[in-house]
């Protein structure tokens, strides 16, 4: 192995590091509730946030899913998939005046990121 391409797995285990470090706090769990979750030792969570090691995919899939977040954005750092299923699963228990306030909301949300409702 050349030393760009030992470089370059450097740089990827950054930053898919970077991820998991940010999606475990996100998630709000600690080390330890990582490494029991992933059934693997708080140590490897510990290296593999810091870029030093890579998890079995095993692990990295048991943490994706416990984390909220897929496996594609954890090795890509690009969402190219996402299970809104929960997420829908809440908004049908909401009320028609609670779903009418959400509606307004996500309405204004996406008028201020300038995000049109069709196809350009």
């Amino acid at each position: 192995m050349d030393k760009l391409e030992k470089n370059d797995k450097k740089q990827f285990a950054a930053e898919m590091g970077k991820r998991l470090y940010d999606a475990r706090l996100a998630a709000g769990l600690s080390q330890g509730d990582a490494a029991k979750i992933g059934d693997t030792y708080q140590q490897s969570i510990s290296e593999a946030e810091h870029g030093k090691m890579f998890l079995p995919p095993d692990v990295m899939y048991r943490l994706c899913k416990a984390y909220g977040i897929s496996c594609d954005y954890l090795i890509s750092g690009v969402q190219t998939n996402v299970d809104f299923t929960e997420f829908d699963i809440r908004l049908q228990k909401l009320n028609e005046r609670q779903f009418h306030s959400y509606k307004a909301i996500m309405k204004h949300f996406l008028d201020a990121l300038n995000i049109s409702g069709s196809e350009n």
